[in-house]
């Protein structure tokens, strides 16, 4: 995390999250460019093999999608 996220908006952070939320994985790279959206986290949604933690939502962006969502 970086000085612009705020500790209350991760629900992690302060340990209040929701039994069955999801824990969201930011991926940036220009590798995903030209990929169709719900394409790009296919290749990472395997082997995700971790019990004591919630499953994970990937959001796989590319350098220019995640600066203007900024």
């Amino acid at each position: 995390m970086d000085e612009r996220t705020r500790d209350e908006a991760v629900s992690r952070v302060q340990e209040n999250y929701r039994e069955h939320g999801d824990i969201d994985i930011l991926l940036i790279s220009p590798v995903f460019g030209g990929v169709t959206y719900y394409k790009r986290p296919r290749p990472f949604d395997t082997g995700w093999d971790y019990d004591e933690l919630p499953p994970p939502e990937f959001i796989a962006l590319t350098p220019t999608e995640s600066d203007r969502k900024r």
